[in-house]
């Protein structure tokens, strides 16, 4: 990690920081954004995990760890608390499942209606263009420093992001040892009516 970010880190941990009876220690809510938590239950878990680990290692996580619940006990506070909680759940399984919405939606219609798309754009863009298109997609090809017996000049290929290649994704593809089939298919858009 960058040494000016751990200044930065060091000086927001600093103003979180209380002290009471000459002991240190930072609210788990405060801490929370701090961390990169935007959701409660899921920095809870984060939580949840150091005690495990503190527990793993033999260390006493009473040391560590003081739960503190500053819920009001009993009366109205409580009960819209509790309200409010449940509330902040029904929400998270409603953004969930947007989400998953989005995903599949993503994942069918628009990605064919992307690749119709593309199809005419790459076609359309000149030679500097197009290399420079690839660039952002490939970030680099290995190649033998002789033709091999197989004909296939490509050892490897690095790519910028994960692809989905036979159910797995990957990042670099490797082309040695391994036989490849190459298929050319045409496809003829036809008149229905006349089907």
């Amino acid at each position: 990690m960058e040494k000016w970010k751990i200044t930065e880190y060091r000086k927001q941990f600093d103003e979180l920081r209380h002290e009471q009876d000459g002991v240190e220690y930072w609210l788990a809510r405060e801490l929370q954004p701090v961390l990169g938590y935007a959701k409660w239950d899921k920095f809870e878990g984060a939580i949840q995990r150091a005690m495990i680990s503190c527990k793993t290692a033999e260390v006493d996580e009473d040391e560590h760890f003081y739960h503190y619940d500053r819920r009001v006990k009993g009366g109205k506070g409580a009960k819209i608390h509790d309200i409010i909680e449940e509330i902040e759940e029904q929400i998270d399984v409603i953004q969930e499942q947007i989400q998953s919405i989005m995903q599949k939606n993503l994942s069918s219609t628009s990605i064919y209606q992307l690749l119709l798309a593309f199809d005419k754009f790459y076609n359309d863009f000149t030679e500097v263009e197009q290399k420079e298109f690839m660039r952002a997609f490939i970030e680099r090809i290995d190649i033998y420093p002789e033709k091999p017996d197989n004909g296939c000049w490509i050892k490897n290929i690095v790519f910028n992001f994960p692809v989905p290649i036979n159910g797995k994704d990957i990042r670099e593809l490797s082309l040695e040892n391994e036989t490849m089939l190459e298929t050319c298919v045409l496809l003829v858009r036809t008149n229905v009516s006349e089907v």
